[in-house]
């Protein structure tokens, strides 16, 4: 996650699995940074999925205890913001604009958790529709795919006005903006593509039917 999520926060695109293109080349797509940027791209692993080791449990038992453990910390989270919230409405004058840039991070910290979650969710449902035994059961994973992409759309969507509303978030100092308003959109267009990927999928998973 330390090269996924957690490094780009909401911007970080959900690339649907299957490979569509015959063209034999990666899914994984280059993160736009600025070509000036220390590290910028080479930091950053699209494709999201597994790291293993002989020394942890593998990915398919790790991601459904992280996305529990993420679902608590985000539970607590919100717990956090509705206070600052509160904090927000009593703050005097002097410090209302500390109170509202603190709570502009949380916020952001938040909706990266969010990510975390939908991206791990997004991956185990990718993996299952890949050895999927009928084009029964593929149309219920598509169908979660696509409910995913969806919450992680209006995720996306929601942390916009954060990162309008304050330049130093999304800004990290080896890869410059990642999770920016440009960042951002170019999110939505990347999930906007999977959505036609998905559903491209979906015809051909059909196709021995008009046979």
């Amino acid at each position: 996650d330390q090269y996924g999520p957690w490094r780009v926060g909401a911007a970080y695109p959900f690339i649907f699995h299957p490979n569509l293109s015959r063209t034999m080349s990666p899914k994984e797509i280059k993160f736009p940074t600025a070509p000036h940027a220390h590290f910028g791209y080479k930091i950053i692993k699209t494709f999201y999925g597994p790291y293993e080791n002989s020394e942890q449990s593998p990915g398919f038992l790790r991601y459904p205890e992280e996305i529990k453990a993420l679902t608590r910390m985000l539970e607590l989270w919100n717990e956090g913001l509705s206070y600052a919230e509160k904090v927000i409405a009593n703050a005097d004058e002097s410090k209302k604009d500390a109170a509202v840039r603190f709570e502009l991070l949380a916020h952001f910290i938040r909706n990266s958790i969010v990510t975390a979650i939908n991206i791990k969710k997004w991956y185990m449902a990718n993996a299952s529709l890949m050895v999927a035994a009928s084009s029964e059961e593929a149309d219920v994973l598509l169908d979660k795919i696509e409910k995913i992409a969806s919450d992680e759309i209006a995720n996306v969507k929601d942390t916009l006005p954060v990162a309008e509303a304050d330049s130093r978030l999304g800004w990290e100092p080896s890869m410059e903006y990642v999770c920016d308003p440009w960042h951002l959109d170019w999110k939505l267009r990347q999930m906007s593509h999977a959505l036609t990927e998905i559903a491209e999928f979906r015809k051909i998973v059909h196709l021995h039917e008009q046979c």
